[in-house]
This record gives structure tokens, sequence and C-alpha cells, in this order.
């Protein structure tokens, strides 16, 4: 937060899970939250952080974020780089610069409008149907 403020961007972090820690008056620890909730949070904020230490194959709160329009950050570990393709900013998980710079890029109007824009193209690559569609294939012999 420290490292947003001296870049001159003003946020507030909303932290979801059992084992956030609210460290100052800009950092909102709102606990561990139902599917519902998280829903509701993500529908009221600008961005999405994935702050994930641990290689997931496709975190699929990435693909509710795309599903709402919601811009997302995340980590370049396990699946992410893969599951958003060119659609969200991936960044090393443990810098701290690089997280502060990608946040503060999507603070120019532009830069945020084809953000929303390029994200949802990740709903149309992960639809049920695509999905469907590939399974068959690997299924049936055509």
């Amino acid at each position: 937060m420290q490292l947003l403020e001296e870049r001159g961007v003003s946020a507030t972090l909303h932290m979801a899970g059992p084992s956030c820690v609210s460290k100052q008056q800009s950092m909102i620890c709102v606990g561990p939250l139902a599917r519902e909730e998280i829903l509701s949070l993500m529908r009221e904020s600008d961005v999405l952080l994935v702050p994930s230490q641990i290689a997931e194959n496709q975190p699929t709160v990435i693909l509710e974020a795309a599903s709402l329009g919601l811009p997302t950050i995340a980590s370049g570990i396990g699946g992410i780089p893969e599951t958003l393709g060119e659609d969200g900013l991936v960044v090393p998980p443990n810098n701290v610069s690089a997280w502060a710079d990608a946040i503060a890029r999507l603070v120019e109007p532009e830069a945020f409008t084809r953000a929303v824009t390029v994200i949802r193209r990740l709903t149309e690559r992960h639809s049920a149907s695509r999905y469907g569609d590939a399974l068959l294939g690997l299924i049936v012999k055509r």
C-alpha cells in the first residue's frame, strides 16, 4: 500500500480468506466468505488481485472475475499464466514493486477500459460449451 501511495494511487484493499491480517486502515480483512459474498465483493471492486503462492492449476476465482468483467492481476505461478493468457496481468509472486506497478497501470482510464474488455475474452475461452466440445473431441473419433 505504501508503494501505491508513492505512485500517487489511493486504494483500499479488501482481503478475503481465513488467514488475512489487516495492517493498516487502507487494508480491510473480511475473513472467509461464502461464494455469494465473494461475488458481491467482486462486483463492488475495480480489480482482483490473486497473489497466490501455490502452484494452482486454474483458480476458479479468476474465471469468476472474468465473468463479471473484473480486471485481474495474478501471480505468475502454476497454471495462472496459462489461464489468464493475454487477458490479465501476470506478475512475479513476491515482487511487491511489480504488483504496485500493475495496479498503478490500471488507474489510467484507457488501460482500465482495455483491461475490462480483454478479461471478458477469458470467459469466452473457458465457456462450458468449449470445454464440452473439447472433451467430446477427445472421446469421439471424428
